[in-house]
C-alpha cells in the first residue's frame, strides 16, 4: 500500500496570513468593522453598507492597495447580532500609511 498525500490537501491559496505578490510580502490586515442587528441573512443585509465603504475614502484606497479584500461574517453573542470584519492583504509599508491616514481609535 503506497502511502498518499490527503485528497483534502491543496495548494497554498491566498487565504493565509502572509502572502508574496511581485516580489513583495502581503499580510493580511483588518481594515473596517461594523456591526449588524440579527437578520435572516447577513450576507445580503452587509451588502449595501460594504458598497458604501467601497466609495469612501479609506475604501477606494484598500480597493487599490490591498490584494482580496473580503468580508467575513461573525456572530456577535453579546448583542445577538453579527459582526462584519473586512481584510485585505497589504504591505508593511501600505499599512503604515494606512494607519497614519486613519489611525486606530
Amino acid at each position: 500500500m503506497a502511502i498518499t498525500e490527503p485528497k483534502w490537501k491543496t495548494e497554498p491559496k491566498i487565504e493565509h496570513k502572509h502572502h508574496v505578490h511581485n516580489g513583495q510580502v502581503y499580510t493580511r490586515r483588518h481594515v473596517h468593522q461594523f456591526r449588524m442587528a440579527d437578520v435572516e441573512d447577513p450576507e445580503l443585509y452587509a451588502a449595501f453598507p460594504i458598497s458604501e465603504w467601497q466609495t469612501t475614502e479609506m475604501g477606494t484606497w484598500v480597493m487599490k492597495h490591498g490584494l482580496d479584500p473580503t468580508f467575513h461574517t461573525s456572530v456577535d453573542h453579546t448583542s445577538y447580532g453579527y459582526t462584519i470584519n473586512i481584510t485585505a492583504h497589504i504591505t508593511d509599508k501600505r499599512w503604515t500609511e494606512f494607519l497614519l491616514r486613519w489611525p486606530v481609535p
